[in-house]
């Protein structure tokens, strides 16, 4: 491995904190989502006992109203948050394979992050890109001197049960938020409210599966630059290992 990659990687800002870092706020957004169902769970309750003109609205329903418009801000706040976390972390990830010595990567630094805003495109190609990402950081596939071998692998999983839940939250969410927009009367309100929960169940769900890929492939990157710089170590007349992206 040159030195070049071994000291750049090692002066960036640390892959295992930015993987911590991104973590937590997914933990937050998750618990805040939990957090939010009993809000909404008690506001559907009340709103039972309201006619649709209005008769039996009382400071308790608008105290409970309140706070659930406030929990949905704060959710707001704390989803931006965690997605800005995660571009961040995932383009550190796209980088992290330079120097993991793999040729052939088809996907740029650049396009890790812009195909998250690219409509429709959005849908498929950050998943390509992951999934790319996964391959090549495939420790089992490293063979010094052979850098296209990663290519014959096609496993990724991790990859495929945490797009799948993604969309699935990302889909619902986008149509309820269509469909419920402004609810027109207290029972189409209601409605929203279920809706809103089940939304918030599949954000937790989301999150599960969104940290066991994080998780993975952190571990995977570390455990090739591992073998990588032992290898590099070897062959120099060296001994030992390094866990770089941790340190």
């Amino acid at each position: 491995m040159p030195l070049e990659n071994h000291i750049a990687l090692k002066n960036s800002f640390s892959f295992a904190k930015l993987t911590r870092i991104l973590t937590g706020a997914l933990v937050a957004f998750a618990v805040l989502s939990v957090l939010l169902i009993p809000i909404q769970f008690d506001l559907y309750s009340k709103l039972g006992s309201v006619a649709e003109d209005g008769y039996g609205w009382d400071s308790a329903l608008d105290a409970a109203d309140n706070l659930n418009i406030i929990g949905q801000i704060v959710l707001a706040g704390m989803f931006s948050i965690a997605a800005i976390t995660f571009l961040t972390w995932f383009y550190r990830a796209r980088k992290n394979v330079d120097v993991l010595e793999v040729e052939g990567v088809g996907y740029s630094h650049g396009a890790t992050v812009g195909w998250w805003f690219v409509p429709f495109a959005n849908l498929v190609t950050p998943y390509r890109v992951a999934k790319e990402i996964w391959i090549a950081s495939n420790p089992a596939t490293y063979e010094p001197g052979n850098s296209t071998l990663w290519l014959k692998d096609d496993e990724a999983k991790p990859v495929k049960t945490w797009w799948t839940f993604w969309l699935i939250f990302i889909i619902v969410e986008r149509m309820a938020d269509r469909v419920y927009a402004d609810p027109e009367s207290f029972a189409v309100y209601r409605e929203k409210l279920v809706v809103d929960m089940v939304v918030n169940l599949l954000a937790v769900i989301a999150v599960w599966f969104a940290l066991k890929f994080i998780k993975a492939l952190y571990r995977r990157q570390e455990e090739r630059y591992s073998v990588i710089y032992e290898q590099s170590v070897k062959a120099n007349g060296g001994e030992g290992g390094s866990e770089l992206l941790s340190a």
